[in-house]
């Protein structure tokens, strides 16, 4: 099967990002310091979020559930956004894709509406000017998870990420892709 342009799958795991690589953040979307402090125990303090109580196959996480992925970023002695993010998660996963969210965004194939989405599809978030500022992975059930002062779970709807702590939409939707 081919893959879109500019995705690489990686036969053979692949080093975690380095910082240099993360360091360079979109400044609109602030990174997450994620480090743990010199002397704290190397766990993070607080437990890393439960799955969703509508998951069907607690024994098979699949490649995208964020348990991994978050317990990853928090061993991390940087901080990471959201694009920096996604490319760790796919790195993962052994695909190599691009390292900002707006180069992200140039690949894979559009969905039309987010019930269209699955399990690892990108989801492109815009600002008043419409550029592309904010990037998630799609979960299941319309849940998506990203990195917004620090790698959270939310819910995804057609306007866009609805955090429902705040009980506000915090990102505008601009496009879902299928990146593989």
């Amino acid at each position: 099967a081919s893959r879109p342009a500019g995705l690489v799958h990686q036969s053979s795991a692949a080093p975690a990002a380095s910082a240099a690589s993360v360091a360079a953040a979109d400044p609109a979307d602030p990174p997450v310091v994620v480090g743990v402090p010199a002397g704290a125990p190397a766990r993070p303090s607080r437990p890393l979020p439960a799955p969703p109580a509508h998951r069907s196959n607690e024994s098979d996480p699949g490649p995208y559930w964020p348990q991994s992925a978050a317990a990853t970023a928090s061993s991390l002695p940087f901080g990471i956004d959201c694009s920096g993010f996604t490319q760790l998660i796919y790195k993962i996963n052994g695909y190599k894709i691009d390292r900002d969210a707006k180069d992200q965004a140039k690949l894979g194939q559009v969905l039309s509406f987010v019930q269209e989405s699955e399990p690892g599809d990108l989801a492109f978030f815009d600002n008043k000017e419409g550029d592309i500022i904010h990037v998630g992975i799609i979960m299941k059930d319309n849940y998506i998870i990203h990195a917004h002062g620090h790698v959270r779970i939310d819910r995804l709807d057609q306007t866009g990420i609805y955090n429902v702590d705040t009980k506000k939409h915090t990102h505008k939707l601009r496009v879902i892709k299928k990146i593989i």
